[in-house]
Order: structure tokens, then sequence, then C-alpha cells
């Protein structure tokens, strides 16, 4: 079934696809899948180095969705793998620093159960959104 624009009209819930701008529409928001920024990916990769992850391809087809809770928080997507499908796994790293308003940000990545890449966390203790990746290093 297709909706305006040719959007694909999925069975569950009230969501769309458009697959032209790779954009998900919910009843509340639309929110961009897009290729992770550079700073984004910097902090992936320092999280996967200081996990050991094991998984020389994670990159490849990255994708990410910012989450509804704000922060800056990202589901991290893959081609080819349905995100409904996908189920939380574990932690594998985390990374505290401080966001440029001297407030202090955790950031934790997570595994599904499939030790996919799954999300990145970033909860800023004041729980205002994040302003920028700083320089993150453990203290």
């Amino acid at each position: 079934m297709y909706g305006i624009n040719g959007e694909i009209m999925l069975d569950h819930s009230t969501q769309y696809i458009n697959c032209q701008t790779k954009h998900l529409m919910t009843e509340e928001s639309m929110e961009l899948i897009r290729k992770p920024s550079r700073e984004e990916l910097d902090i992936i990769r320092y999280l996967v180095d200081k996990a050991d992850y094991n998984n020389d391809n994670w990159q490849e087809g990255l994708m990410v969705r910012k989450l509804p809770e704000g922060m800056g928080s990202l589901k991290l997507l893959y081609p080819n793998i349905d995100e409904w499908e996908r189920q939380f796994g574990r932690q594998i790293s985390d990374v505290c620093f401080k966001d440029v308003d001297s407030v202090d940000v955790i950031v934790s990545l997570y595994v599904d159960t499939d030790n996919r890449l799954y999300e990145l966390d970033v909860w800023k203790t004041d729980y205002s959104d994040l302003i920028q990746i700083s320089r993150f290093e453990d203290s």
C-alpha cells in the first residue's frame, strides 16, 4: 500500500518509509537516516577500540538515526538488517567527558544480540541536549 508522495505504508502502527530520501516518519516526527558525522564516527571508533570489539566490518554501510529522547543518542543501522527485528544485547564500552558548557556527559556503546553495533547512548547529567562531542579520553 502506498501513501502520499510514494511512501510505502507499513502494517505496524502508522509508520511510513520514504525510500527515495531515506526518511523514517512517525505520527510525532520525521527522523532522517543518515551517515554518521565525523565526530560521531570518531567517538564510535574510540569506543569500539576501547572495547576490543571483534568485527572489522562494523563501519561498512553504517547509518544512524537520532533517537527521539534527545541528548544526542543514535540508533546504529545497517543495510539489509531490519531495525525492528534487532534486539538490545549489552553494553561494550563507555567514556565520560565534559560538554562545552562543562556539564558531564557519559557515552555508552551497545551491541545487539547478534553482536552488531546497536546504539550510541548519550547521557548528559543535567538532561540537556549534547552541544558538541568534546575531547574524549578516560580520566
